[in-house]
């Protein structure tokens, strides 16, 4: 699953925003439907983090990629959100995490429900001057 063209061959700005878990999925849903005609990338965290029924109504009822999932700590509390369909994007973290989570979750992600990292999602180049691990991710079976 992408989330548009490699960020190094587009020439107009993306919106990528964050929403800090403030909104009601009801809200939410009225709020990125709002962004959305000014060129949304993707919307992060629009709901609680808890509220997985929330979520899942969020990531149903607009078109927007729906991020999520920085504070999440295992694998164990990411699958029951990829089964819902609560995100488009896993937003994998590794100051919450450690390292060896921190491999597992966006390479399981993408190989059982075929969801990105953010980190993935970066060009090679901007990915070699971050440095990110994240950036081989697919290439490690943990």
């Amino acid at each position: 699953v992408g989330v548009g063209p490699d960020l190094e061959e587009r020439t107009e700005a993306l919106i990528a925003a964050d929403l800090h878990f403030k909104y009601t999925a009801a809200d939410a849903v009225a709020h990125i439907t709002q962004l959305q005609a000014h060129g949304l990338w993707f919307a992060e965290a629009p709901c609680a983090t808890e509220d997985q029924s929330g979520l899942a109504k969020v990531a149903a009822a607009v078109a927007a990629p729906i991020a999520a999932g920085e504070e999440w700590r295992t694998v164990y509390e990411l699958l029951p959100r990829l089964q819902r369909g609560c995100l488009t994007i896993f937003q994998d973290e590794l100051g919450h995490i450690g390292v060896t989570q921190f491999m597992r979750m966006p390479n399981h992600s993408a190989r059982h429900y075929r969801y990105r990292s953010v980190l993935e999602c970066q060009s090679a180049r901007q990915r070699r001057a971050a440095g990110h691990a994240s950036s081989r991710v697919s290439t490690h079976g943990l």
